[in-house]
């Protein structure tokens, strides 16, 4: 499969790309092929990543060693903010007070401070590289009845989500 000329596999990869059914297809399942699909699919996966604040760990684990040179792919990051579950909450639903109101500024505010943080790291390792844009989709807490989703890497047609929801809010 490495004898394939990069305009044939970019080829391929578009026609996945365009492979219309119920079912999308996940590109990532085919970066293992070799590190000549590799590349090819890290074109169309890292051009922009969808996170939550929670997962900053893992967003910097993508770029670490050799892998900087996907910082030269990556246009645009779409980031999710999410904010503390409750404490104290009593009775069937979450009910939002002023204290909780700071706790949410404050953990917003250091999850931009990390954020920059990282994206600083990137630009040091990585200069020169195209300019980035930074989105702020949005802003949501995990409820007592929710688990925090970490781990869990999808590829939907070309963009790479880390987490569980697409640019439509859906899985």
């Amino acid at each position: 499969m490495d004898s394939v000329p990069p305009e044939i596999r970019a080829r391929i990869v578009q026609h996945l790309l365009k492979h219309t059914t119920w079912k999308r297809v996940r590109l990532a399942q085919y970066a293992s092929i070799s590190r000549n699909w590799n590349t090819s699919i890290d074109q169309h996966t890292f051009r922009t990543i969808y996170l939550e604040t929670t997962e900053l760990d893992m967003f910097t684990a993508l770029f670490e060693g050799d892998n900087i040179s996907r910082r030269a792919i990556l246009r645009s990051v779409n980031v999710e903010s999410v904010s503390p579950a409750l404490q104290d909450s009593v009775g069937c639903c979450d009910v939002e007070r002023t204290p909780d109101q700071r706790a949410d500024s404050a953990s917003f505010s250091g999850s931009v401070v990390e954020l920059f943080s990282v994206l600083s790291r990137l630009a040091s390792r990585a200069a020169g590289m195209s300019p980035l844009s930074l989105v702020f989709n949005d802003i949501y807490r995990i409820t007592r009845s929710q688990e925090p989703r970490r781990g869990t890497l999808h590829v939907f047609g070309g963009t790479f989500k880390y987490g569980s929801r697409d640019s439509h809010g859906q899985f």
